[in-house]
């Protein structure tokens, strides 16, 4: 994908854009008190020869806070790849991929894991699995060789005085995330702050709202129909709008209505069951010549699938599947299929002005909250006119389709409680719990460009 996107936009020669990466690698960086928690907290990870010996001291022990972490294996990766991008499709380095994969083996560590992830979501169990066997993944050389990447039109929509833009189908973050921001501008959201309780509460529903359509049409565009225009058509979000009650919480929100006449509608859709965790990253980018990059990207699990090649870790982005491919006889959107790709929440956005510069950008980390993380971000932007960095310290308010999430954090004294307080009187069950948001934003400001880093994790802002 950045072969291709460098192919259109870039500048500089492709292998010169690698040195700093190379000499990261090779040069090493300190561990953080982030990434050695995540190590200390990880069950599986060491269990894993190649990043066992990669991360963890010879004790076994995660290796500390200050250690220098050199990756030696993966700058020379990263030479082969500054000299032709294929050798990651074809080649040696694309055997060793599949080598990897098809000889992985099987720890009780993951069955565990795996068993109570599938029970809770009601799938059959996988205990009867023998442990000691190798699991043959079905990654193949010729899979590896057909990987092509997509070039797909963003979704946008009106907001005030802006077009707010996002990616479409099949992650699920730009339409959701649309919707919402969509769903609020139909409240006179004025005579509130953004911490405020009132606006905690249509947030929660609005986003309630919105998760209820992702969860049933959004998937891969090439292999399903996914209403994208409609779902973001003023007439069907004014209907929408409707389920949202100012004083109080909706008894029950379900999925929009498709036509029955409409032909591409012939499968009807279930509720998806994918876990989606919450292990991604994301940076915004603005250049010297206008240009603005809004990119997130997955490895999925906090370590992928824990496998290693060369000093890079493969991904589970397959988890972003469903784990069920039917309920109650009727076949899931975003269930697996060979090619398909898999629904995400990855929301970048940018945001444009009447004359069509690029006035903020947004996006983060997070699973699914990825998308509440964006749009709260982006209404403390553009609706509140609180500053990127006030922004993305809000106090978190999510809402997936279930409980209201209140982050444990970042509250005045008593605000936190007044919230909690409002929402359960409307009818809000409240889960008071940490969130784990990475959100970064530049916003145009006053002839130059400002930014907000999300304080919950590392980063930080910089340029001229």
């Amino acid at each position: 994908m950045l072969a291709a996107a460098h192919k259109v936009h870039g500048k500089r020669p492709w292998a010169e854009a690698f040195g700093p990466g190379i000499a990261l690698a090779r040069d090493g960086f300190d561990v953080t008190p982030r990434l050695n928690a995540l190590l200390r907290r990880d069950a599986l990870f060491p269990t894993i020869p190649a990043a066992r010996a990669h991360f963890y001291a010879a004790d076994g022990a995660a290796k500390a806070v200050g250690t220098r972490l050199v990756n030696p294996e993966l700058a020379e990766v990263f030479e082969e790849l500054a000299r032709d991008p294929e050798t990651l499709y074809t080649g040696p380095l694309a055997r060793q991929i599949v080598d990897v994969v098809q000889n992985a083996k099987r720890p009780s560590t993951f069955l565990a894991t795996l068993n109570t992830t599938l029970l809770d979501m009601g799938a059959p169990s996988v205990m009867s699995w023998d442990a000691s066997d190798p699991n043959p993944g079905l990654l193949t050389e010729d899979d590896l060789a057909r990987y092509t990447p997509e070039v797909r039109q963003p979704v946008c929509i009106p907001y005030k005085a802006y077009r707010v833009c996002g990616f479409p189908p099949p992650t699920s973050g730009g339409v959701t995330t649309l919707q919402i921001l969509a769903l609020m501008a139909r409240f006179d959201l004025s005579k509130y702050s953004a911490r405020s309780p009132e606006v905690a509460h249509l947030f929660a529903e609005a986003s309630r709202v919105a998760f209820a359509d992702r969860n049933y049409f959004i998937a891969d565009p090439d292999y399903v129909w996914v209403p994208t225009k409609r779902l973001l058509s003023p007439k069907y979000l004014d209907k929408r709008a409707g389920l949202i009650q100012v004083d109080a919480r909706a008894p029950e929100v379900k999925h929009g209505k498709i036509k029955k006449s409409d032909a591409k509608a012939a499968l009807l859709w279930a509720e998806d069951a994918s876990p989606e965790l919450p292990c991604t990253s994301h940076f915004v980018i603005r250049d010297a010549e206008g240009d603005v990059v809004s990119m997130t990207t997955s490895v999925e699990n906090v370590f992928g699938s824990r496998l290693m090649v060369r000093g890079f870790i493969l991904n589970n982005q397959l988890t972003d599947f469903s784990f069920l491919p039917e309920s109650n006889g009727k076949p899931i959107a975003n269930a697996v299929a060979p090619r398909k790709r898999p629904r995400s929440s990855m929301a970048p956005l940018v945001v444009f002005d009447a004359e069509g510069n690029p006035v903020l950008a947004v996006g983060s980390p997070g699973g699914s909250r990825i998308i509440d993380y964006v749009a709260q971000a982006t209404l403390g932007v553009i609706e509140f006119g609180l500053s990127p960095q006030e922004a993305v310290e809000l106090p978190h308010v999510i809402n997936r389709g279930d409980a209201t999430e209140l982050e444990d954090e970042g509250w005045a004294p008593g605000e936190r409680e007044a919230v909690q307080a409002y929402l359960q009187k409307l009818g809000h069950q409240v889960v008071v719990m940490e969130q784990n948001s990475g959100l970064h934003a530049i916003q145009r400001h006053e002839g130059g460009w400002r930014a907000g880093v999300d304080p919950r994790r590392e980063g930080t802002a910089a340029g001229d």
